[in-house]
Formats: C-alpha cells, sequence, structure tokens
C-alpha cells in the first residue's frame, strides 16, 4: 500500500500482547479503585465482579480478537 494510508496499515504493526495485558491490568485496578470509591468505599462482592469481568473482557479483547 502506498500513499497516506500506508502508514495506517493494519498488517505492518506488530501486536504485542503482553504489554497490552499489562496495561490493561493497570486500567482494570485503576476502574475497580473508582468504583470502589464511588460505591462504598471499599473492595467488596460488586467491585470484585465487575472488576473480573472487566478484566476478562479485556483478556478476551487482547489474546483472541486481537490478532490478524
Amino acid at each position: 500500500m502506498t500513499g497516506p494510508d500506508a502508514a495506517h496499515d493494519h498488517d505492518s504493526h506488530a501486536d504485542h500482547p503482553l504489554s497490552a495485558t499489562v496495561v490493561l491490568f493497570v486500567l482494570v485496578a485503576v476502574f475497580a479503585a473508582i468504583f470502589a470509591a464511588m460505591s462504598t468505599k471499599k473492595i467488596d462482592g460488586p467491585v470484585v465482579i465487575v472488576t473480573a469481568l472487566l478484566a476478562g473482557w479485556g483478556l478476551v479483547q487482547v489474546w483472541v480478537l486481537d490478532k490478524d
């Protein structure tokens, strides 16, 4: 591919699932802390459930769906 669209060709970029996983876990931890602060100010059942769902969804995105 040539021209201005060549820089955005997905095939020219490598996947980095390990780095993406680290970033995912940091984001999940931040959102879990925010959710805990907004609800009961502690890590309890609903916060753990939401955190597990967010982490599971993110891991599926990184390791399964983000493949060429």
